[in-house]
């Protein structure tokens, strides 16, 4: 998540109109995008189900700006005219006829301190229409591409709904924030090394059928990971632990829902109307779709928590462990389940 601010908009309801020309094929797409969250959710993370979205999003599309499931908090800071639709009984605004091509929109923004934000206590995810998300990554191959960095930023928002895990978000990032670790594993080879063989060994403990297997390899990665953050404490006089658990169960999370997403497509009925208007969506696009053949998920990099965030949840989901319930409401630590793992030696 990051902060900014934000110029206030005095607020504004004016009487819905009907859903307008220009508006229809953003309608398509965010229709489809719903039945994707809905059927990944209950597949992978039944609480994500709880809420259609857990927070308002702020879309930006070729025809204009709009607002989606806008909350009391935002109806005080922002004018919008109500549309009509069929989005399950969300609320939908338009709030300006102005296309914004300045930059790629694909993130959560909150402020903690600063009231007069759009942003203050109050999660808001923004993401570029499908168009201009194209413009800025243009490596897009497949409308359910986009679809998932779209689950990832709402995903953060449902896991910002748990108070402990807000406020873990919060407290890891006081005294140091994701960039010190983006330098460290930039500039430090024996860090990057042994960050690069932690994964392999969340890796290898997938690739294995032996619970014994599973066990030592997680060993391993406990034993690696803790004497990384041992030596940067001594050696750089920083704890990282906290901040690195956070940012894996956030941003590595993330990247499991994208994942969890393109294993459920194939369990929706093909779209007629997204085919027509759409030509990124391939309705067999995953249709043989295997982690190992998708260099996406695959990439280690400077932003490393998301791997192995993400290798860590598939790891769980592979173990049988239901992680999901507890471990943003109880604020668990990804070693809490790990630890449990490792015994079974």
């Amino acid at each position: 998540m990051k902060t900014f601010r934000v110029l206030l908009l005095t607020f504004l309801i004016t009487s819905a109109f009907n859903l307008p020309d220009s508006f229809n094929q953003v309608s398509v797409r965010l229709n489809y995008f719903f039945k994707l969250k809905q059927v990944t959710a209950k597949q992978y993370w039944p609480g994500f189900n709880d809420q259609l979205l857990f927070g308002p999003v702020i879309f930006y599309g070729t025809e204009g700006t709009y607002v989606v499931n806008p909350n009391k908090k935002l109806n005080t800071k922002i004018k919008y005219e109500p549309i009509e639709n069929n989005f399950n009984r969300l609320l939908l605004g338009k709030i300006s006829d102005k296309v914004d091509t300045s930059k790629f929109n694909m993130q959560v923004d909150y402020e903690e301190h600063d009231k007069t934000a759009l942003y203050y206590r109050n999660p808001i995810a923004s993401v570029s229409d499908l168009p201009l998300a194209q413009v800025f990554v243009p490596g897009i191959k497949h409308f359910e591409e986009w679809a998932g960095m779209m689950l990832h930023e709402t995903f953060h928002q449902y896991q910002t709904s748990f108070k402990q895990f807000r406020e873990c978000q919060n407290t890891t990032q006081e005294k140091i924030q994701r960039d010190t670790l983006i330098g460290m594993y930039k500039h430090l080879a024996w860090f990057r090394e042994s960050v690069i063989k932690e994964n392999q060994f969340l890796l290898n403990a997938i690739a294995t059928t032996y619970t014994d297997s599973v066990s030592l390899y997680v060993s391993y990665y406990r034993d690696f990971k803790n004497a990384r953050q041992q030596r940067v404490s001594k050696e750089i006089n920083l704890s990282i632990a906290g901040l690195e658990d956070m940012l894996e169960r956030s941003e590595g999370v993330g990247r499991y829902m994208e994942y969890c997403l393109k294993r459920s497509v194939q369990l929706l009925p093909v779209n007629e109307m997204l085919r027509q208007q759409e030509a990124l969506y391939i309705p067999d696009a995953y249709a043989a779709y295997n982690i190992l053949s998708d260099p996406f998920m695959n990439k280690i990099s400077t932003q490393y928590y998301y791997t192995t965030g993400l290798n860590t949840a598939r790891l769980l989901e592979k173990s049988h462990v239901n992680f999901q319930k507890e471990i943003y409401r109880r604020n668990l630590s990804f070693d809490y389940y790990l630890r449990i793992l490792a015994r079974n030696r």
